[in-house]
């Protein structure tokens, strides 16, 4: 039964993965060939800027991802331990990483757009579109 719970949550986190890395990565390639000074090379901060906004969306979707996975396998081994108080540990260890891990990503987004805030840009986190004041 074990064999095939692990299994299951293997695929289940596999196909996850795909499915947002894909979207994420369907949206827009990390360099914009149609850009004009991407044939000269010409690159200016905002591109750069550009870009690491691109991978710290990258870097988010898939901490969402591995915490859901870190939820879902938590749960399962709590909810299946049958009593032993060794599984109802593990489980309850393994819900507090992925709850610490989700606040460690929270509170770095939140220093970015400190950050961010400093340099005075804005970005809006659900649409990705960075404009400077």
């Amino acid at each position: 039964m074990k064999k095939y719970l692990k299994i299951g949550l293997i695929f289940i986190g596999l196909t996850l993965s795909i499915v947002t890395a894909n979207s994420c990565l369907a949206a827009s390639s990390i360099v914009d060939t149609s850009n004009p000074n991407y044939a000269s090379g010409n690159y200016s901060l905002n591109d750069i800027r550009d870009y690491a906004v691109y991978i710290m969306k990258l870097i988010l979707s898939l901490v969402g991802t591995i915490s859901l996975i870190a939820f879902v396998y938590g749960g399962i081994t709590f909810l299946t331990s049958a009593g032993s108080s060794s599984q109802v540990s593990k489980g309850v260890e393994i819900l507090k990483a992925a709850v610490i891990g989700l606040i460690i990503t929270f509170a770095s987004v939140l220093i970015i757009n400190l950050f961010f805030s400093g340099l005075g840009v804005t970005w809006n986190q659900t649409t990705g579109v960075v404009t400077s004041k």
